[in-house]
């Protein structure tokens, strides 16, 4: 029930909160912090400041929660996987975020929403890797 354009869009805007805090910090020139600092208030910020901007354009509220969500590990909900549970996976399967706490992937409720063993990554599947490569070269051309 997952629109594959809404899917990629939600890809595409899951951290679109993070160059506006960049762009501030080193206005203020925050930057000379530690990467810890930066990356933490990063962590805690781009959530809210993604959902002001995509609010803003009015976007609808399924890619709002994509923002705010796509980082929350912990996350469970009632009703069928969304978006946000499918940016989740993605980005754990990808490499682009850590499991959470080093707890396991089979902590995150997003895998059994969309009904993924946590223990094969869908990258490595033979077929989904033709299909990648694929894209790749379409993409290079």
């Amino acid at each position: 029930g997952l629109s594959p354009e809404q899917a990629l869009l939600g890809g595409l805007i899951h951290n679109i909160g993070v160059l506006p805090i960049l762009v501030m910090l080193e206005k203020e020139e925050v930057l000379t912090s530690s990467e810890e600092e930066v990356d933490e208030l990063v962590v805690q910020l781009q959530g809210r400041v993604g959902r002001l901007i995509l609010e803003s354009w009015n976007f609808p509220q399924h890619l709002c929660d994509v923002v705010t969500e796509c980082y929350n590990f912990k996350r469970a909900h009632e009703g069928n996987a969304d978006y946000a549970d499918l940016i989740q996976v993605s980005l754990l399967q990808g490499g682009y975020a850590k499991s959470p706490s080093g707890d396991g992937l089979g902590n995150v409720h997003a895998f059994k929403k969309l009904n993924i063993d946590p223990e094969v990554n869908v990258v490595d599947i033979e077929e989904n890797k033709i299909v990648i490569e694929e894209t790749r070269q379409q993409l290079l051309h």
